[in-house]
């Protein structure tokens, strides 16, 4: 199976922390049995990060990456020569008008034919490698860290500021901000946006629309370039608004499902969360005046129904779930 084509937008790394027995999970949806499956094969999309010719937006490096297979070629549509990435990329729509010969020899209909086969399947993969070495490949260890910080703790007032500083908070955010757009559930302000476009627009061109959308702000997300949604974003929370850190009951521990970070109904609260991994998870709320000049890290310790609190509001939100172990009792009460 080809790496790049099977592109998961909720990662694998992720998903790990949940495992049994290698790269099992168990599945579960409301009403059902629970059924087990490979990390590998769930929440993913084929090429799901990665640009193609017909995409509005496509960066540089995409461009020489796909258009490169015309550099033999001589290329015209309406007596204009296409002799930059950036012409080709802009009238890649009208291929099949264009003119073109190879050593001023026009090609052949079969050999058009190829050659328009061949632009249509290139694939510039650099979001998925770059979410990849960003990223998904410290989670791991990153979230590992979280739990032997907050796992141990006695006294929920006990003070970890020297142990979980401020590069932990500002990665944290980083995290909550990437799950939280590439797996976005109904209520997120970008659907939304794209929900009113359909009052206007066929659908087919509003996902278009969004998927380029998507694409460019994730790239300038992962490349640290300031002006995209995402980086403002980041740069609003980490102003604005802090954790507050739940760690689940040692004989019980939280579900996640297709969406990690989630808008939860809790005892008719509203919470913004973030599950982390079985053991912990963190509320993302607005500080006050007074906690933006007394900062402090809250931990709460969870018992047993209230870890199922959660697990029953994750439920009510999620398509899919996936738990720690099939003991649905224990889990969900």
């Amino acid at each position: 199976m080809d790496d790049t084509k099977r592109q998961h937008y909720v990662p694998q790394t992720y998903l790990k922390a949940w495992c049994y027995s290698g790269d099992s999970l168990y599945i579960y949806k409301s009403g059902n049995d629970v059924t087990t499956k490979n990390k590998e094969n769930i929440f993913k999309k084929n090429y799901l990060y990665s640009q193609t010719a017909d995409m509005i937006y496509l960066t540089p490096m995409a461009k020489q990456k796909i258009f490169s297979l015309l550099d033999t070629y001589e290329v015209k549509y309406n007596g204009m020569l296409l002799d930059t990435y950036d012409k080709l990329h802009e009238n890649y729509s009208f291929f099949d008008n264009w003119g073109i010969e190879n050593n001023g020899i026009p090609l052949k209909k079969s050999e058009r034919n190829v050659l328009k086969n061949s632009l249509s399947q290139a694939k510039d993969n650099f979001l998925e490698n770059k979410w990849n070495t960003e990223l998904e490949n410290d989670w791991e260890s990153f979230s590992k860290t979280l739990e032997d910080i907050f796992n141990p703790l006695i006294d929920e007032a006990e003070d970890i500021s020297e142990k979980f500083n401020k590069d932990y908070f500002d990665k944290l955010f980083k995290y909550y901000l990437m799950f939280s757009f590439r797996s976005k559930e109904e209520t997120h302000p970008v659907n939304e946006f794209f929900d009113f476009l359909k009052r206007f627009l066929p659908n087919d061109i509003v996902e278009e629309l969004k998927k380029n959308w998507e694409i460019k702000d994730f790239i300038d997300f992962v490349t640290s370039n300031n002006n995209g949604t995402m980086n403002k974003s980041l740069e609003n929370i980490i102003n604005s608004c802090s954790f507050y850190f739940l760690v689940s009951s040692p004989s019980c521990s939280f579900i996640t499902s297709e969406t990690p970070c989630l808008t939860l109904n809790i005892e008719n609260n509203i919470e913004k969360a973030f599950i982390i991994s079985p053991k912990i998870a963190v509320i993302i709320g607005r500080l006050s005046e007074d906690e933006r000049r007394n900062p402090y890290i809250k931990v709460q310790k969870l018992n047993t129904n209230g870890t199922q609190a959660y697990n029953n509001a994750i439920l009510d939100k999620a398509v899919t779930v996936i738990l720690p172990n099939n003991d649905i009792k224990n889990l969900f009460g």
